[in-house]
């Protein structure tokens, strides 16, 4: 009878070898699961790093060229202001020609009028 509960023992006792030996490559391969995650996350976190950098530097260059647009909008009404200016000047020198035109008629018609009147 002592054999028997010695090999009984035995059984028990290489059953929760096997036990343990299975629970310790469930821990192994949880572990390894584990470090995995924690890769994954890693490389989660540079990921999100790069792309609130990326997202700054393009904002940079958002903010960079809402100012060149400001800057472009701010000469295109200089140049219209300036095309305005040049109108106006140029209807004043036509004005201005045009009057002097008149006045060149009218003192031609006098010294017209005055030599027709010297020769009768």
């Amino acid at each position: 009878k002592a054999s028997e509960t010695e090999r009984w023992l035995r059984g028990e006792l290489e059953a929760k070898h096997q036990q343990a030996a299975g629970h310790q490559e469930a821990a192994a391969v949880s572990s390894r699961r584990v470090a995995q995650l924690h890769e994954a996350a890693g490389d989660a976190e540079r990921q999100i790093k790069d792309l609130k950098q990326l997202n700054q530097e393009e904002a940079g260059k958002t903010q960079s060229l809402q100012f060149e647009i400001v800057t472009y909008e701010d000469r295109i009404k200089d140049l219209r202001l300036a095309v305005e200016d040049a109108q106006t000047q140029a209807r004043r020198w036509q004005k201005s020609h045009a009057e002097i035109e008149d006045e060149h008629a009218q003192e031609s018609r006098k010294r017209k009028l005055a030599a027709s009147e010297l020769a009768d």
